[in-house]
């Protein structure tokens, strides 16, 4: 009996056991299965954040950057003046006093005025960007601005090239450094030294073409003439009596001679108008005379 009752016990206690390992092998699985789910969740939505934090950076560098910092400007600026001397000196101490670069200067006299001694001076000048304004009212004061012409170069695809170029060489730098640390071979240290000192030249050469169109976008190319006259209207420049009078006869017979041509063309262009007119005048013309006859006869 009592053996019977003892059996009876460990069946009991053997099935709870087997029970409760089941439960907790189940929980486990369950377990399992949830973070399986959730994992990707979870990565995904880290992948989400970098891709965000990514996105807000490059939406803040295109922020920062300005696109002005690519523009290449020139500026195209005829001038006359009748007080040649101060002007001149004018234009090269306001470039001297803000900064400005004078690349070149040539004065000639006018073609058209040699006996007269009328001088002419082309100016290429540099100033820098944030003082521009301050120049172009200078020149503004200056005489008489017979025209102004202004164009710009777009260089961003530029600077994009160099910086390429100088990270790739850049690169190849550092890679050759390290293989001349790791070679004991003398002719290998000699292929690779020579490898070093031709890209060093290459870099420094991709540096000096960087900082070239650094100073082309810092700096906008003023191209001025400067022309002497004795009066803004163009009779008036050459000083001789004789010389001014053949020049007027000159322009009235031109004037005449367009007048007269002028004329003709619209005699041409209008004959039909001019026709009408006619007929219906000649019809008035013999219309009054009638009525004159008729008006004597009863008198």
């Amino acid at each position: 009996m009592k053996n019977k009752i003892l059996l009876i016990l460990l069946s009991l206690f053997v099935l709870t056991s087997c029970g409760s390992s089941s439960i907790k092998n189940e929980e486990e699985n369950l377990a399992y299965d949830y973070a399986e789910e959730a994992r990707p969740t979870e990565e995904y939505k880290g992948e989400s954040e970098l891709a965000g934090d990514e996105a807000h950076q490059e939406e803040g560098q295109s922020e920062i950057e300005d696109p002005d910092d690519y523009i290449e400007r020139f500026v195209y600026i005829d001038l006359e003046t009748k007080n040649y001397d101060q002007d001149f000196d004018t234009i090269k101490k306001s470039a001297k006093s803000l900064g400005g670069l004078i690349e070149n200067e040539s004065t000639f006299l006018s073609s058209q005025d040699k006996l007269d001694n009328l001088k002419v001076t082309d100016f290429t000048i540099k100033i820098p960007r944030d003082k521009v304004e301050k120049f172009d009212q200078v020149l503004a004061d200056i005489g008489k601005t017979m025209s102004i012409d202004k164009n710009s170069n777009n260089l961003k695809t530029a600077f994009r090239d160099v910086d390429k170029d100088l990270e790739i060489k850049e690169k190849q730098l550092k890679k050759f450094n390290e293989l001349l640390d790791k070679t004991n071979n003398i002719n290998d240290t000699l292929v690779i030294n020579a490898k070093i000192i031709e890209t060093q030249g290459e870099i420094d050469a991709i540096k000096k073409a960087k900082s070239d169109l650094k100073n082309r976008v810092s700096y906008d190319t003023y191209n001025i003439s400067l022309r002497e006259v004795f009066s803004y209207e163009q009779r008036s420049n050459n000083p001789d009596l004789g010389s001014r009078i053949k020049d007027a006869m000159g322009e009235s017979l031109n004037i005449v001679k367009e007048f007269f041509s002028q004329l003709i063309v619209g005699f041409f262009l209008y004959w039909p108008f001019i026709l009408i007119l006619i007929i219906i005048g000649g019809v008035i013309y013999k219309f009054k005379k009638k009525s004159n006859k008729k008006i004597g006869t009863k008198f």
